[in-house]
């Protein structure tokens, strides 16, 4: 009988994973895009500077800029200080092993990215069965898959650290919560190796310290719990940032990303329009063009009463939860908020095309 139920529960699953499946083909048939063609010079050995299989996010070093002008790579009006390079170790011979297994056949990359892409829907699906009732569970699983912001992480296969990074991420989240919860020192052992594989991924990893924090502030659990269920981000996290400081990763000069090391007063300045615009787009779902449009503190000014559209009625509802489901929700929605902010060294900025 408990064998039949838990057949019947993975059905939706199954099927959401066929739906996205269909909406992603167009991505999985797509050619290589952009830094696809970098990675396969490198990987080929084409590319002007040698690689190693962990540094194919190295684009551009001081070492080797001007030799990159000289043999055409990048244009002559080059930012003379220009650099871009990514700490993004396992996501890096990740790529590297689709050129050397694979061959150079991007159909079968892109096989491997929508791999990762599936596994992020079922570490998805395992926290929201933790939090949510079974069919809130299904309704939330397939709104994250079927979202159309995983169709650039396939499509395009430099992206895919950002699949890899939410895989990890997901999984080291569950296990803080059962360390958080229960205790253990395997649990927070497991969390702490997850959320260092998210952090070899990529950057986009700190993204989950606002998840990590939020859970320190409201959920349940001794102080020394939730310190610890905080610790398993915040140590793999200072020491991906120290490690990619002392080897010298990071981006300047290059008018689109904004570094908070080696950038940190152009990384400060636009943060407050850039937060405003990625809340705007990402959290409530509107279009955010007018924020570039009028004065900062006019931003600010609407930004309050948008959030309290939804914070009023999201108090209303969580009015009559028990107490454990209102803390769950209120750490969600806090984490939702705070992850957004690793974002601004991304977003589009005041300054328009050229510091966007």
């Amino acid at each position: 009988m408990l064998t039949s139920l838990g057949k019947l529960r993975r059905i939706p699953t199954g099927i959401i994973l066929f739906v996205g499946f269909l909406l992603n083909l167009p991505g999985l048939l797509s050619p290589y895009w952009l830094d696809d063609f970098v990675h396969a010079a490198m990987v080929r050995g084409t590319f002007p500077s040698p690689r190693s299989p962990f540094d194919l996010y190295n684009f551009v070093s001081n070492g080797d800029r001007a030799l990159l002008i000289d043999r055409g790579v990048l244009p002559w009006w080059t930012h003379p200080h220009l650099t871009i390079r990514f700490f993004r170790p396992l996501a890096s011979v990740l790529r590297w092993a689709d050129m050397k297994v694979l061959g150079d056949h991007p159909l079968l990359h892109h096989a491997h990215s929508f791999l990762w892409w599936a596994l992020a829907v079922l570490a998805a699906r395992s926290l929201y069965r933790k939090w949510l009732e079974p069919r809130a569970a299904i309704v939330a699983t397939a709104v994250f898959a079927l979202a159309p912001c995983h169709a650039t992480p396939i499509a395009w296969l430099a992206n895919r650290e950002v699949l890899i990074a939410l895989v990890f991420g997901a999984l080291a989240i569950s296990h803080a919560a059962r360390f958080r919860e229960e205790g253990g020192a395997r649990s927070m052992l497991v969390a702490t190796a997850f959320y260092t594989l998210a952090m070899l991924s990529g950057e986009y990893a700190l993204a989950f310290g606002g998840y990590a924090f939020a859970s320190f502030v409201f959920e349940r659990g001794t102080i020394a719990r939730r310190a610890g269920a905080f610790a398993t981000f915040l140590v793999p996290a200072i020491a991906m940032l120290v490690t990619r400081h002392a080897l010298g990763f990071g981006n300047s000069g290059s008018g689109f990303y904004r570094d908070p090391f080696t950038q940190t007063e152009l990384f400060v300045s636009g943060m407050p329009r850039r937060l405003a615009r990625i809340v705007v787009d990402a959290w409530l779902a509107s279009e955010s063009g007018w924020v570039m449009d009028v004065a900062p503190w006019l931003v600010a000014l609407a930004i309050v009463p948008l959030i309290l559209v939804i914070a009023i009625p999201l108090r209303a509802t969580l009015a009559d939860q028990p107490d454990d489901r209102r803390r769950t929700a209120l750490a969600c929605v806090l984490g939702s908020l705070l992850s957004m902010v690793p974002m601004v060294g991304v977003a589009p900025s005041a300054a328009g095309p050229a510091g966007s």
